[in-house]
């Protein structure tokens, strides 16, 4: 049984013995649905989640000022499901919901406070407000900086995401033909990534999935540079976590590394990215992306024939 199947057949023969055996309070139960749509949201299944949010959240919401630090975890909870859900004006408006409740009961130099700057700082980074994200994520890197270890994962998630606002930039500015501003906001990204990348190789198991998620990040700018062989090094990285974890991850991986290969003239490699990530394509049925994987595996061979 899975870690998801195990958390939801416990938090469902608890709730199954409400209210006749445990007489559970609010708090309680509010806690429960917030943990149930954790589980959810963590499995990508979001209509549940959103369901189990919306409970925990009418039940906190009558609570009054003792659990507003729950009513918090609820806000920034839901925000995230909803970032998730592509819904990303209302996930900014729960953040900032959090962040207010959060300023006033645990002060500034809090990591949750910091979580919520986070937060915010990406969604501004999606809605094209780039001044207010970078002022948010600068802030939730000071606080973390300041309040936890100097190899935290949180710090390495602030990294990370300011990695990712440079990105957007640079990508911005590729699209209005300014290229020095596009590479210089590129190497600005790939400092972030890297930084983060340092941090997170201290702090998190060897086959965790930020881990793989912060070498496909590094890896993906390298070979945006032409820096094929940090490239091949940094996305193998990537693949050997994503095999080992699964999912549907593994697949852009491996034909990026196919592209790394291939811009590096070596093709039995790139033939060998492409096929696995081939397998992968022709069980979920992705036609468009098997035709563009079989293209370029025979392109590839023409190229060593």
């Amino acid at each position: 049984m899975s870690n998801f199947d195990s958390s939801i057949a416990y938090y469902r023969q608890v709730l199954s013995q409400v209210p006749n055996q445990l007489q559970l309070n609010e708090t309680d139960l509010a806690t429960i649905y917030n943990d149930f749509a954790y589980a959810y949201r963590d499995s990508h299944r979001y209509q549940e989640a959103l369901e189990y949010y919306q409970k925990a959240l009418e039940i906190r919401e009558k609570q009054g000022p003792a659990h507003e630090e729950d009513l918090a975890t609820t806000y920034s909870d839901f925000g995230w499901l909803l970032m998730n859900m592509g819904d990303v004006q209302k996930a900014l408006d729960f953040h900032q919901r959090a962040l207010k409740i959060r300023e006033k009961i645990l002060g500034l130099n809090n990591g949750d406070t910091a979580m919520s700057y986070n937060c915010i700082g990406l969604a501004a980074v999606y809605i094209g407000d780039f001044d207010r994200a970078l002022n948010c994520l600068e802030k939730a890197l000071a606080i973390r900086r300041c309040c936890l270890a100097a190899y935290h994962p949180y710090t390495a998630m602030s990294y990370s995401s300011l990695g990712s606002y440079y990105e957007t930039l640079s990508k911005n500015f590729q699209k209005k033909n300014m290229r020095d501003k596009a590479v210089e906001y590129c190497s600005r990204a790939l400092d972030m990534h890297k930084q983060a990348l340092l941090i997170y190789k201290r702090s998190v198991p060897p086959t965790h999935g930020i881990l793989g998620n912060s070498y496909a990040s590094v890896g993906s700018i390298y070979l945006d540079q032409g820096q094929f062989q940090e490239a091949i090094e940094h996305l193998t990285a990537c693949a050997v976590i994503r095999r080992k974890r699964g999912g549907s991850g593994l697949l852009h991986i491996l034909s990026r590394l196919g592209q790394a290969y291939s811009e590096q003239g070596k093709y039995q490699q790139a033939i060998n990215s492409y096929q696995e990530a081939l397998s992968i394509a022709q069980k979920n049925d992705n036609n468009t992306l098997v035709a563009q994987l079989k293209a370029n595996i025979e392109r590839c061979k023409r190229n060593l024939s």
